[in-house]
């Protein structure tokens, strides 16, 4: 599914291992981009650019806590289902690609489990040039039993409500 996510989400997307959540409102999962075998990706606002390739305004990675080892593996191993500017987003600006060169990733404990937290510099097309927006990718081991990896514009929220989107997504599993 390209475009916005819509009324075409279905009720219930079941999780690999089992169980099942609610999306949130206007995220919706892509078949051909959700290509993972143990978690499942949901994408704000998925669509096509005029350059070809294929961009979203938001991601969340769901994923069983039983599927993978800890919160590294599962962030690391997920952000492939990650659009290009969003997979790119923690090089800092005027950079290119050394480790180095990166956001540092946090660790920390947080109201509803153990966090990794990135900051992220998303490039989006403007009008006469690209425009710079300041993102978040954080990662939680949830105490439901879920670990959930949102990517959000600091614009639409920021931290805090990533941390919310993984609060309600945890409330809808059904086992």
């Amino acid at each position: 599914m390209t475009g916005t996510a819509s009324a075409k989400t279905p009720a219930r997307i079941p999780l690999p291992g089992g169980g099942a959540i609610f999306a949130p409102k206007n995220y919706a999962t892509d078949t051909q981009r959700s290509f993972r075998q143990k978690s499942i990706a949901l994408y704000r606002r998925l669509h096509n650019t005029m350059g070809g390739y294929v961009e979203c305004d938001g991601l969340i990675n769901i994923a069983r806590r039983d599927q993978f080892p800890d919160l590294d593996t599962f962030a690391i191993e997920v952000e492939k289902a990650a659009t290009t500017s969003w997979e790119y987003g923690s090089l800092k600006p005027g950079w290119t690609s050394f480790e180095s060169e990166r956001f540092p990733v946090d660790h920390a404990d947080g109201p509803s489990g153990r966090e990794r937290s990135r900051e992220l510099s998303i490039k989006t097309p403007g009008i006469l040039k690209e425009r710079v927006n300041i993102g978040w990718r954080i990662a939680i081991d949830h105490k439901a039993g879920l670990l959930i990896q949102v990517w959000l514009f600091e614009k639409d929220g920021g931290l805090a409500v990533a941390r919310k989107l993984a609060d309600e997504i945890a409330a809808t599993l059904a086992i």
